[in-house]
């Protein structure tokens, strides 16, 4: 249970860029699913980074959290990458079975999202969580003007 902290911004090119810091743990978890979904739904970036170069620890939760992210995004049809891991969090990605998923544009989307699916509930299952990620996206064609 330790510190977190998030900062985001958006670039010129309609890019959200999220930093974080500190621990990815249980704590961190829901409100970064909330801090994804909100940026999702209110910037409607064409992608999402995911700054990873000052987070010390990352467990169960955290990763799905990032999963979730990834999975709103992509039913949004918008890029989740995440950019500069330290080796150690790098090393869990990989263990968790998502750096390639997470870390590296694929051009199979759909076989990545059924991997992140599949990872999803293997997450729900190590870290207890009773709760299942909703991945709300709403009616894609309801900002048309």
């Amino acid at each position: 249970m330790g510190d977190f902290d998030v900062h985001h911004y958006r670039r010129h090119d309609a890019t959200v860029v999220v930093s974080l810091r500190g621990e990815l743990d249980t704590d961190a978890d829901a409100s970064l699913q909330g801090l994804f979904a909100g940026l999702l739904d209110s910037e409607r970036p064409s992608s999402l980074i995911v700054d990873m170069r000052h987070v010390t620890f990352l467990d169960t939760a955290g990763v799905r959290a990032l999963v979730v992210g990834h999975l709103a995004a992509r039913a949004l049809g918008m890029t989740f990458q995440i950019r500069h891991p330290k080796p150690m969090i790098e090393e869990r990605l990989r263990l968790a079975g998502i750096d390639h998923m997470l870390m590296r544009p694929d051009d199979d989307q759909e076989r990545s999202t059924q991997g992140l699916l599949a990872t999803t509930r293997t997450l729900n299952r190590a870290c207890g969580c009773s709760r299942q990620p909703h991945v709300d996206v709403g009616d894609p064609t309801s900002d048309v003007q």
